[in-house]
């Protein structure tokens, strides 16, 4: 069977309320090859004194101030040492105890990055299926279900110009190079809104459909497009 090393990285800053749940979730899996790698921006609301309750379960453990949340998951791209790494924020969590240990049998090729699906509990629904090009133009694919190869997370990092879409820009740049894979799990609960649900991208609205156009071709870009005015109408 596959017995692949997987960190799971979580990046957080003030986060006393919410993640001990998600550290629940990574601490206890069953699965036995696991790297556990906290990136703290500098917390000052007891959020460290929680931490402390784990520190023998953490692998790697930063505190520090940092230039958001994209500069603490490069911090963490460039520590981690597993086969593949997956993202999970402070306020996620894995589905069950045993997401790993169904995943990591699936984790077969360093050429491809593996994608399940999450559940978005905030709009009590699934983000789910296997993308294509016309979706992918619509939708960035769920961090929380993403497992990057080795091989891929040392060759790119976060851009940092982008304030909430460096991880569309992200997937969009290493599938050049790594293809998506699609893997029929549900991987995690995933809190979503937030900060990305009433802020705008600048930098990255001046790049997108450039980038949709070059990574999904100009027809999925014109059927974003379209799909975007029935929206709106609707």
């Amino acid at each position: 069977m596959n017995h692949p090393k997987i960190s799971v990285a979580t990046v957080c800053y003030n986060s006393k309320k919410v993640i001990e749940e998600s550290i629940l979730s990574i601490v206890n899996q069953t699965y036995d090859n696991v790297e556990y790698i906290i990136i703290d921006g500098g917390s000052k609301d007891g959020t460290l004194d929680l931490l402390k309750k784990y520190e023998d379960k953490i692998s790697i453990f930063v505190s520090e101030p940092d230039k958001g949340i994209y500069d603490a998951m490069n911090k963490a791209l460039s520590m981690a040492t597993g086969d593949y790494i997956i993202f999970i924020g402070a306020d996620d969590h894995f589905l069950s105890w045993r997401t790993l240990e169904r995943v990591a049998p699936k984790l077969t090729d360093q050429h491809h990055v593996f994608y399940g699906q999450v559940y978005m509990e905030s709009y009590n629904l699934l983000h789910k299926g296997k993308y294509n090009k016309y979706k992918r133009a619509r939708l960035n694919y769920c961090h929380q279900s993403i497992f990057y190869p080795k091989t891929a997370y040392k060759k790119y990092q976060y851009n940092l110009n982008y304030l909430l879409s460096a991880d569309n820009d992200y997937n969009f740049r290493v599938s050049e190079k790594f293809p998506f894979k699609w893997m029929n799990e549900t991987v995690s609960f995933f809190a979503s809104g937030g900060e990305s649900g009433n802020s705008i991208d600048v930098e990255w609205n001046k790049v997108r459909d450039k980038m949709i156009i070059k990574y999904c071709g100009y027809i999925a870009y014109l059927y974003r497009k379209l799909w975007i005015f029935i929206k709106n109408i609707k």
